[in-house]
């Protein structure tokens, strides 16, 4: 009698396919960390339940002067709180037949595998940043902060030296806003990326610019690291039921997103995971990326966007 090798088995027992799913996992995992771009440029706190999750909120403070003739009787610092609410699963599913598989000459599963981790990193970046934009719109909940900064700039779509400009009114709001200036990004798509950096003003090196026009590079204007992404919103998604509730406005004229990472908050209850099963009935393998986490605006007085109209 034969003994077959059983190469997808951990250990030499169970399911045939133990180790393959670990294998696909990881792949779907690399795809997404490596198409991921927002991660690093806003705050993500993991939990292991819950259906939304609160954080404080604190003021500013307004310092006095004091004569020395009265009694110290305490100032007030106002404080209120951010609530995150955990949307529905985010995820991407596909059925690989069986009978496909061992006709074809090269297994595509890797490809599947990041185009999964690909197309769950898209979204999750689509999602924060929408959220940033809406945080450059809102108002402050809270006495004593301001809210998020909106630039009209009708031309900075299509005039880097404009768009420059309008980066520079953005950095200049933040700082009237006592905006700490680390950290700050602005996020714009190819096309405004590739303006700023044939745009002399930004990459002059005589004005200690810093880019290549040859390389087509552009990393800060205002001391504003500049950073290219597809993602940035430039839809009118007030009725897009395909993306969470508290993401659907009218982002069609938005040019650029500048913010620090505390504008935006995501807690997760669920990173990406994949599941692998074989489905009998349809003799097909069920292959799932998901992820379970809730996106919302933490501090909007951190956040600016530049528009059109």
């Amino acid at each position: 009698m034969v003994t077959y090798n059983q190469t997808g088995q951990d250990n030499g027992s169970g399911v045939d396919d133990a180790l393959f799913l670990t294998m696909y996992g990881g792949e779907v995992l690399a795809s997404y960390n490596a198409a991921n771009i927002m991660e690093k440029y806003h705050i993500v706190n993991t939990y292991a339940s819950g259906k939304s999750f609160t954080f404080p909120k604190i003021g500013r403070g307004t310092a006095q002067y004091w004569d020395g003739s009265t009694e110290l009787t305490g100032l007030n610092i106002d404080s209120s709180e951010v609530e995150i609410f955990i949307n529905d699963l985010l995820y991407h599913d596909l059925y690989i037949r069986e009978i496909d598989e061992l006709r074809d000459h090269v297994s595509k599963r890797q490809e599947f595998a990041k185009q999964q981790g690909e197309a769950i990193a898209i979204q999750n970046d689509q999602g924060v940043l929408r959220m940033g934009v809406l945080a450059s719109r809102a108002a402050s909940t809270l006495t004593g902060l301001e809210g998020g900064t909106e630039i009209t700039d009708a031309d900075s779509d299509t005039n880097g030296a404009s768009l420059a400009a309008s980066i520079y009114t953005a950095a200049t709001a933040m700082d009237d806003k006592y905006v700490p200036a680390s950290d700050r990004t602005a996020f714009v798509k190819p096309l405004q990326y590739h303006l700023l950096s044939q745009t002399t003003d930004v990459i002059n090196k005589d004005w200690d610019g810093q880019g290549s026009y040859a390389r087509g590079l552009v990393h800060a204007v205002a001391d504003i690291n500049i950073q290219k992404t597809t993602n940035l919103p430039q839809a009118n998604d007030t009725a897009n039921t395909a993306i969470p509730a508290n993401q659907r406005a009218n982002f069609a004229n938005t040019t650029a997103l500048i913010m620090r990472p505390t504008a935006v908050r995501t807690c997760k209850l669920m990173g990406m995971k994949t599941e692998m099963d074989y489905k009998t009935e349809h003799q097909a393998t069920h292959l799932v990326a998901k992820m379970l986490s809730g996106i919302g605006v933490n501090r909007p007085e951190e956040a600016a966007s530049i528009k059109t109209a």
